[in-house]
């Protein structure tokens, strides 16, 4: 086979390699065709290709889309997260027409069941591929350290989408624990004292570790590779949605009684790991699970 990969450019990048380095029957090749250069380089390659995989979805109109599908090319839709967003407000619009949409001539995935229900409200039938990617620690090598602190991402391009008005208001209400947030490194109003915008890191792996919860509340999501990895470290992870190994943030009043509680076990040394995320991500997310089964349904669909 030969596989086109497009779309979002981190994710592309990197399934790109993992796929390269897992899979040497099959050629991979990440081409963006938002410049001049990569839309030569995929009319160069679309010819003698077996599929297009797009990660991130659209409704509306893709050249490079339509370019494959006229060609009898097969091409995937892999949905994400906030496309899924875009999408319905999108098909919300008067002047959308499903019938000049490539949507029903595309085979689409996604990686969690929320976001399958979502884009089967829109009339999007999808299949739950994972492409999360996290290698599980044993759990003897998993320990907490001595000082309680809370771990989040906040984006700086929106910052209220991410939670930062919950964060804010957890960091007053326990004035005790330090919260560090990556991703953003400045913010137009006063933050508590013991509230750490530590923006760009180079090293998230140590982050986790000096952490002992990692929260992410954000308004929508697909499946954060961000929580994947938390769990994979052996941190308490509290999310948006109901995740197995993560404690679902339904309220407010919910998260601050999981904080307390964890808190409280803390301080009185009956706090252990959360082995159960890192059972999770050494069963269901290894390299090996998940590549092997992106190939297969990669094939399966060119068949």
């Amino acid at each position: 086979m030969k596989i086109i990969l497009i779309g979002l450019p981190y994710f592309r990048e990197r399934l790109t390699k993992l796929l390269h380095s897992f899979d040497n029957q099959n050629k991979y090749i990440s081409i963006n065709t938002a410049t001049n250069f990569g839309k030569m380089k995929y009319l160069w390659n679309i010819l003698n290709s077996n599929l297009v995989y797009s990660i991130g979805g659209s409704v509306e109109g893709s050249r490079a889309i339509s370019c494959a599908l006229r060609l009898g090319k097969k091409v995937v839709v892999h949905w994400v997260g906030t496309d899924v967003l875009n999408a319905v407000k999108t098909m919300e619009n008067s002047k959308f027409k499903r019938e000049n949409s490539y949507i029903g001539n595309v085979t689409h995935y996604c990686e969690v069941e929320w976001i399958q229900k979502e884009l089967q409200d829109i009339g999007i039938q999808s299949k739950i591929v994972p492409i999360a990617i996290y290698e599980g620690k044993n759990s003897s090598d998993i320990k907490f350290p001595r000082k309680f602190s809370i771990l989040s991402y906040v984006s700086n391009r929106n910052p209220e989408f991410y939670g930062i008005k919950t964060l804010i208001q957890l960091a007053v209400d326990f004035p005790d624990i330090e919260i560090r947030i990556v991703g953003i490194d400045a913010l137009n109003e006063a933050i508590p004292s013991n509230m750490k915008l530590l923006g760009w890191v180079n090293n998230i792996t140590e982050e986790y570790s000096n952490s002992i919860i990692f929260l992410r509340i954000v308004k929508h999501d697909g499946l954060a590779f961000s929580v994947i990895e938390a769990l994979s470290n052996g941190r308490y992870v509290g999310y948006t949605y109901p995740f197995v190994g993560c404690f679902c943030v339904y309220d407010y009043s919910d998260l601050i009684g999981w904080v307390e509680k964890l808190y409280s076990m803390h301080k009185t040394g009956v706090l252990h790991p959360n082995y159960k995320g890192i059972e999770i991500t050494n069963k269901c997310y290894k390299k090996e699970r998940i590549l092997g089964n992106l190939v297969s349904e990669f094939s399966d669909t060119i068949s």
